[in-house]
């Protein structure tokens, strides 16, 4: 069997991409040897019936293996990651395509601006430095134009993705790196039945129809978007109620905003769920889940997939990984066009058996591609021309 050094962040951290091992590494592990490396570990332990090992560990041990995974996102969670990753090369699982946050990040974190001056003149040479000091250095408001992913790119040996959509950036940047798009990972677990929550858990009648958004509650999500969206579904007398699931990241002003606009009674603020199952519960509560992430740095999104999974319609934006979903199983809505999501989100609160088709097929696209053996095998596979390739000269 093919030697896999396998980086990710692992739970209890609050990250996506943890989680997103946690499902698939006892799958991958029937296909591959694996040993798992991570940075908030001071001995070997196990995880999902895998050998876990401190990150230093990798130091002396690089060597070893025939291919090394780096699951790369972009947050503070792989600082370290990132680090081997340009050091020891290997394998990039690119989960997000631009890892500007994931640099201004470790800048701040490393209290040290230099880091942020290598990787503007790495990515855009002179223009870089120019504009770093143009700036003094000052990391900018709008991190999603510039991926800065330059440098781990041309340090890998290969990259997975999850969409066509960063498969084609990456290969239009780096144009002779071998590149796979492995289909997104079924995050539930179907041997385990999600009961949804009580809509009078949160004083809401059953008849009410429940919107939500899910995950971490960034700018990005545009929730005062969905806010004036209640508005206006409410002076045409149609009683819906919305949830927010999830930990907001930075101060959005919700509650000004909920206040300013009357909505109080209307919308249910959750704040972090700590344990995965009620998360699933929450999401399978809402009768439409609202994922409108604008702009994108080629993120998948987990909460889409969890959405669909548990048979939710979901309404996205019309771009990026998100215009790749079936139509039969999914909304989309131009971009930022508030007009037809009103006009799109007004039809499937008054039409039941519409959000009922809708979830049926979302469901039957996570049960037809989306399984954790497919998704291993195609790792397998990857990794697997990966080394007999090397080996070939």
């Amino acid at each position: 069997m093919l030697k896999v050094a396998y980086l990710s962040p692992l739970p209890p951290q609050r990250s996506g991409i943890a989680d997103y091992s946690a499902r698939l590494l006892p799958y991958l592990a029937e296909k591959v040897e694996l040993v798992v490396y991570a940075n908030d570990l001071e001995e070997e332990g196990s995880f999902a019936g895998c050998e876990v090992r401190p990150l230093l560990r990798l130091h002396d041990e690089w060597w070893r293996y025939d291919r090394r995974l780096y699951h790369m996102g972009n947050s503070l969670h792989h600082d370290a990651i990132y680090m081997y990753a340009m050091r020891y090369s290997g394998t990039i699982m690119l989960h997000d395509y631009g890892l500007h946050h994931l640099i201004a990040d470790r800048v701040r974190h490393h209290e040290d601006r230099r880091l942020y001056l290598r990787e503007l003149v790495y990515a855009y040479g002179q223009d870089g430095a120019e504009r770093y000091w143009r700036t003094r250095g000052a990391i900018p408001e709008n991190l999603f134009d510039n991926p800065l992913n330059r440098r781990l790119l041309e340090s890998s040996l290969g990259v997975l993705t999850h969409s066509d959509y960063v498969r084609h950036q990456v290969q239009s940047h780096v144009a002779d790196l071998p590149v796979s798009v492995v289909p997104f990972l079924d995050m539930t677990d179907s041997s385990q039945s999600v009961v949804p929550f009580s809509k009078a858990s949160f004083n809401v009648s059953a008849d009410t129809v429940v919107l939500a958004s899910a995950g971490q509650i960034t700018q990005n999500k545009q929730i005062d978007m969905i806010l004036r969206l209640l508005v206006q579904l409410r002076r045409e007398n149609l009683y819906v109620h919305y949830l927010i699931i999830g930990e907001p990241m930075v101060d959005l002003g919700l509650e000004e905003q909920i206040v300013e606009l009357g909505l109080e009674g209307v919308v249910t603020q959750i704040g972090f769920v700590d344990d995965y199952h009620d998360f699933l519960r929450w999401i399978k509560t809402a009768d439409i889940i609202l994922n409108l992430r604008y702009p994108t740095i080629g993120e998948t999104s987990a909460v889409v997939f969890q959405a669909l999974a548990l048979g939710r319609p979901t309404v996205v934006f019309n771009h990026g990984w998100y215009s790749e979903i079936d139509r039969d199983a999914c909304v989309h809505v131009p971009v930022m066009d508030e007009e037809s999501l009103l006009e799109e989100v007004r039809e499937l609160v008054r039409n039941l058996a519409k959000r009922r088709e809708i979830g049926r097929a979302a469901r039957q696209l996570i049960v037809d591609q989306h399984q954790p053996d497919v998704v291993a095998e195609a790792y397998r596979y990857f990794l697997t021309e990966q080394s007999r390739r090397a080996w070939a000269g």
